[in-house]
């Protein structure tokens, strides 16, 4: 296995940027874990379908702009999702870890009860995301700790189980826009090398 160069003591790795951001939001209350994972899953949506346009039109910024303003057509997480997939950027088992992480975000931002993955039903759904299982390589070469290894290979019922098995998924579930968005920008350079 290749070996990864670490950044030197004063600089952070973009890898261990990452992955310490999703760390912090482990110190988060639930509700706000929840929303401010899936909130960065949002933008992830809106960076990949910024890229796809890119990748198959000229269109100003202005008109890509207005796609993403209040009331558009790309406005919503929920529009990003079903559109994604309509356009195949996203796969079926990505839609249905999306929509989950969006069912989960609409309970925490608008429910006035408790939201803690203390309740059976938001541990449930952070455990049925699939995620992790999709991208069981990138684990092994993940910068993970020893508790978070086992919360995903072996999630069991407990609070602090289910929040870290569903900020992995919400890692990887951005991990897996990454790559889709690196695809679409060397498509995008191909047709401007082709002009």
């Amino acid at each position: 296995m290749k070996q990864r160069k670490k950044a030197p003591a004063n600089e952070i790795s973009p890898e261990d940027s990452f992955v310490q951001h999703f760390r912090l939001l482990f110190e988060e209350s639930d509700r706000g874990c929840v929303i401010l994972a899936v909130a960065r899953l949002d933008e992830a949506l809106e960076e990949l379908h910024r890229n796809h346009i890119a990748s198959v039109s000229s269109s100003s910024p202005k008109l890509v702009d207005s796609l993403f303003s209040a009331y558009a057509p790309l406005s919503t997480f929920a529009a990003r999702i079903k559109i994604g997939r309509a356009y195949a950027l996203i796969g079926k088992e990505a839609f249905d870890d999306f929509e989950r992480m969006r069912e989960l975000r609409n309970a925490a931002a608008h429910s006035s009860i408790e939201v803690s993955f203390n309740l059976p039903e938001l541990r449930a759904q952070a455990i049925a995301l699939q995620a992790t299982k999709r991208n069981v390589k990138l684990i092994q070469v993940t910068d993970l700790t020893e508790e978070e290894r086992r919360a995903v290979d072996s999630p069991d019922d407990s609070r602090e189980t289910a929040k870290l098995y569903f900020l992995m998924a919400a890692m990887f579930l951005e991990i897996e826009t990454i790559v889709v968005r690196t695809r679409l920008l060397e498509k995008q350079i191909q047709r401007l090398r082709s002009c």
